[in-house]
């Protein structure tokens, strides 16, 4: 495990128990203990799931054939690219950072006055990388590429919806019974990564038009690999 995304874990997971858990009780479990707790292991046994959110990157051999990485490319006007392996948990802030997430202004229909925004909102770039990580096909060996364009980004991972269509969970409300990574998911849940009731990818159409922007122009969104 990777000790600065093992702390990281403990200080989500302490934010995501309390009430019921108090800080001081989680504080006093030694690693083994609190990464059960947190359903990342299994009686002290370390996991697939372990290994992609909280795993050091010499750790993913364990995992092969199976990959965990995450790649960011850009392709504007310049060009680069840079791979990402575990820990999850940490690694996708390190995925946002390489973003060229600059500020503009713009003129809202129903405001006199200018506000300034930036180009894409971290909570929507986070909830939907950490979805592309949470609904993978890893038995289809294949990377998480995040595609970093001059006017949008492109968020692509081999899974796609494992129950229901988009537009189920944006306009039906609905809650998923199923889902193709269950441990890798209450585990991610655990660490306040992500919800398992659905809301998160109709918040992300929300956020987007509270920020005024076209869903179809910087909507992020996961689209199966081919």
């Amino acid at each position: 495990m990777d000790d600065h995304a093992l702390s990281a874990a403990r200080e989500k997971f302490k934010s995501k128990s309390w009430p019921r858990l108090v800080s001081e009780e989680i504080a006093g479990w030694d690693t083994t203990t609190f990464l059960d707790r947190a359903k990342l292991t299994v009686n002290g046994k370390i996991t697939r799931a372990a290994i992609i959110l909280l795993g050091k990157p010499e750790a993913s051999y364990h995992l092969l054939p199976g990959i965990a990485q995450i790649v960011w490319k850009l392709d504007a006007e310049e060009k680069a690219y840079e791979h990402f392996g575990p820990p999850f948990l940490t690694n996708v802030n390190a995925v946002y950072s390489r973003i060229r997430n600059i500020k503009f202004k713009i003129q809202p229909f129903n405001l006199l006055i200018p506000i300034e925004l930036h180009k894409y909102d971290p909570w929507i770039v986070l909830e939907a990388l950490n979805n592309c990580i949470a609904h993978q096909d890893y038995g289809r060996n294949a990377r998480i590429i995040l595609t970093e364009k001059i006017d949008r980004l492109v968020l692509q991972n081999a899974g796609g919806f494992f129950e229901g269509t988009l537009e189920d969970y944006v306009l039906r409300d609905k809650t998923p019974e199923h889902y193709r990574n269950s441990f890798l998911v209450n585990a991610m849940v655990n660490l306040d990564m992500i919800d398992t009731m659905g809301y998160g990818i109709k918040k992300m159409f929300l956020e987007q038009r509270k920020r005024y922007f076209p869903l179809c122009r910087t909507m992020i969104w996961l689209t199966p690999a081919t």
